[in-house]
């Protein structure tokens, strides 16, 4: 989001906050309201985001490959959504990689694992634009990272609506 936002530069935080305390660094007792504005102006970028429309139209299904970072279950349908009322299941023509399938620990798993899981993303015979959905998209960035980790390139897009808008308004 960062990124597409303009911010020049961007760092994920090896391990999240529990590596952080884990290595030993530093953190805030109390929450404090006090802090400093700064000069960071927000503009949109040429990074992808699609939406809903492009989702449902033609062109992306010929187009492009859709992959949702869900659980297996979210995805199959065998598992409820977390989001009362929202039925589960899968945006036709995706595929699914589960962004938990790509963590050990609360960090992304070594480098070859990542390329073996994400192979159907990395196919040299692909000619697919990429694009990563998942529930609300925000996970759905997990596989972009993982994808750039990888690979150095960060041509995918996010559909950032993702399943809670697609199954919401688009009937069963």
């Amino acid at each position: 989001m960062f990124t597409y936002f303009g911010h020049p530069s961007v760092h994920v935080l090896y391990g999240g906050l529990p590596g952080w305390t884990k290595a030993g660094y530093e953190v805030e007792a109390e929450y404090s309201d006090v802090f400093k504005n700064g000069d960071f102006v927000a503009k949109a970028t040429d990074r992808k985001i699609v939406d809903l429309s492009y989702i449902t139209s033609e062109e992306r299904e010929s187009k492009s490959l859709l992959v949702d970072a869900r659980s297996a279950g979210r995805f199959n349908g065998s598992q409820a959504e977390p989001r009362e009322g929202l039925r589960s299941g899968a945006i036709p023509g995706s595929i699914n990689i589960p962004f938990a399938d790509l963590l050990e620990e609360g960090h992304l798993k070594p480098r070859v694992e990542l390329e073996e899981k994400m192979r159907v993303c990395t196919d040299s015979k692909r000619k697919e634009e990429l694009v990563f959905t998942c529930g609300s998209g925000v996970t759905a960035c997990v596989l972009g990272l993982a994808y750039e980790y990888i690979t150095g390139d960060n041509d995918y897009a996010i559909y950032d609506g993702s399943w809670t808008e697609y199954a919401s308004e688009i009937p069963e």
